[in-house]
């Protein structure tokens, strides 16, 4: 199943369970619309480099946070 599409489901699914999430210990909200419900997913950061090598799964990932009013996506990366 496709990275998208689980988006998509989950975004459809509306708020069930924890839907608010906390990041560096500051609550997240939508920098459009000021919403504090999201949906979260992960997705790679691809780069060219690793793409021309075949190497993909190697690259780094970035939480994903999709606002469940207004559809804006909040990115994060992990260090």
């Amino acid at each position: 199943m496709g990275v998208f599409k689980r988006t998509k489901e989950a975004f459809e699914r509306g708020a069930s369970g924890n839907d608010m999430y906390d990041i560096a210990g500051v609550r997240l909200a939508c920098s459009h619309c000021g919403n504090e419900h999201f949906d979260h997913d992960q997705f790679l950061l691809n780069s060219r480099g690793m793409s021309f090598v075949g190497l993909d799964w190697a690259n780094a990932s970035a939480d994903v946070y999709v606002c469940k009013h207004c559809g804006h996506i909040e990115w994060f990366a992990q260090y």
